[in-house]
């Protein structure tokens, strides 16, 4: 199971209406680069690199030059993989 937290869906919403209106293939594109990767994390969740925080992994998604990040976390209690926050990659990260 994927779930996002809200600050993930937020991020989603801003990193398609930033590309939308220029390029909407790229925009749809991108999402479903970021998706593909989720479903792959879904599936072996060790793939993003280790942090300080030992639950917490991001991992790159290639889309372009650059691609973007995307930070999460599987829950414990089902494993669910938990999309905490997505960025494209020349972004401030808080």
């Amino acid at each position: 199971m994927i779930v996002f937290a809200p600050e993930a869906i937020s991020d989603a919403q801003r990193l398609y209406g930033f590309l939308k209106p220029e390029n909407p293939q790229a925009a749809a594109r991108a999402m479903a680069a970021i998706w593909n990767k989720l479903q792959l994390i879904e599936a072996m969740p060790g793939l993003g690199y280790r942090t300080r925080s030992p639950r917490v992994r991001p991992i790159g998604v290639l889309f372009g030059k650059r691609g973007y990040v995307v930070r999460y976390t599987i829950r414990e209690r089902d494993g669910a993989l938990i999309v905490l926050r997505i960025w494209h990659s020349r972004e401030v990260r808080q």
